[in-house]
């Protein structure tokens, strides 16, 4: 987890600087607590992570211009902001595990200013659809915590050329567990 390194060192500093005010020193329990919790939420691609009861792997990302149309073809699916991020994962679902489907708006993409993207109803029926099935993919939407076995998905977002060090996060889904074990995953470019 060489990437969450960073994060805990910055994560550190920042309650340091927030707890010892003016001379004062931060406790080593706040830091502490503080390190687990950002070391919790990073998760790095091809390592599997437990999640409402199943088992998320992230197994890469692009950037696409458009979806769709085939050679010589206009392509079906032109981004508005700029372009498409693909995030691409496996759920391997679980007996047991919540027992409810998969909710697309639990991804969001974040960029290094705060400002999210999201995976929207437009954003599904359009490009995701499409490029599920060229990929021979399951949609998220199709896709059940609790159905044993693994499928193959994915996740998109229409967001501007100019976006910088973006993250996809994943909030807990509602009866999934504690809504603050929400995964994080950098995207590199």
């Amino acid at each position: 987890m060489r990437r969450a390194l960073p994060v805990l060192a910055a994560a550190a500093a920042i309650l340091m600087l927030m707890s010892a005010g003016c001379g004062g020193k931060g406790s080593s329990g706040e830091l502490s607590e503080l390190a687990q919790l950002a070391e919790k939420r990073m998760v790095s691609f091809d390592k599997p992570v437990g999640f409402a009861g199943a088992e998320l792997t992230f197994t890469g990302w692009e950037s696409l211009l458009s979806v769709g149309g085939g050679e010589g073809e206009e392509p079906s699916f032109t981004p508005a902001k700029g372009r498409y991020f693909c995030v691409f994962f496996t759920l391997e679902g679980a007996e047991g595990a919540l027992p409810a489907a998969v909710d697309p708006s639990l991804f969001k993409l974040r960029d290094i200013s705060g400002k999210l993207y999201y995976m929207d109803e437009a954003i599904c029926q359009g490009p995701a659809s499409a490029l599920a099935a060229a990929r021979g993919l399951t949609p998220p939407w199709a896709l059940r915590w609790d159905q044993p076995g693994k499928s193959d998905s994915l996740v998109v977002f229409d967001a501007p050329f100019s976006v910088e060090n973006l993250t996809l996060v994943v909030d807990v889904p509602p009866g999934g567990g504690d809504p603050s074990d929400r995964i994080e995953l950098a995207l590199g470019e």
